[in-house]
């Protein structure tokens, strides 16, 4: 919770950069509900660094929640890298192969061979950067907001009661006539069924 989430935000993006982090993410909303609205921040800070920023941070506003979550890689990291070792050793037998073929039918085999090989190399080294990535830079979801500000209902001058008052006084006037409005067709009718009630009394007792 801050006093100005657009600023706060900008000082986030400061210290993120500060540090050699980047931000990935930002969200700004307008002020509404009685707010000055709020931002939401998707930053990516150095893994080395997290706590120390996130003290940092913490001091920009009043922390209503944090919440640190970890996954372990290490299997994945493994497995990556021994693929890669063994597809770029295949890789560079098959190349090899192909400086010493002559025949057409072997060197389109192999280009073939090179070329699936090469491509699914290229998909894993991607994974593995993306991996890197996430290891080395911690993703983090800033929320700032701001606490909600009820107007006070108080009078706080003899000119701010008469006002109060008079605003009162217009209010129960204007609900008076609504219902007033609603209750007069049922007056209407009652008052014709208690007038022919009447007559018909009246003209029964005549006879």
């Amino acid at each position: 919770t801050v006093a100005e989430p657009l600023d706060a935000a900008a000082e986030a993006i400061r210290i993120t950069e500060s540090v050699g982090g980047r931000v990935d993410g930002r969200s700004e909303y307008a002020p509404r509900a009685g707010d000055k609205g709020s931002a939401t921040l998707t930053l990516r800070l150095p893994a080395s660094s997290l706590t120390t920023t996130l003290d940092k941070l913490k001091v920009l506003g009043e922390v209503q929640e944090v919440s640190l979550n970890a996954t372990d890689v290490t299997m994945q990291t493994q497995d990556l890298d021994a693929r890669i070792t063994a597809l770029s050793a295949s890789v560079d037998r098959l190349v090899a192969l192909l400086a010493t073929a002559t025949d057409t039918d072997n060197l389109i085999q192999l280009e073939t061979a090179i070329s699936d090989r090469q491509g699914e190399l290229e998909s894993l080294k991607s994974q593995k950067r993306y991996l890197d990535d996430q290891i080395s830079l911690s993703t983090v979801t800033l929320n700032l907001v701001t606490e909600q500000v009820v107007p006070d209902s108080e009078p706080a001058t003899f000119i701010d009661g008469v006002i109060s008052g008079w605003n009162g006084f217009l209010a129960f006037f204007s609900g008076l006539l609504v219902v007033v409005g609603v209750l007069l067709p049922w007056l209407v009718l009652a008052a014709i069924i208690t007038g022919v009630t009447v007559y018909l009394i009246k003209r029964r007792n005549a006879k």
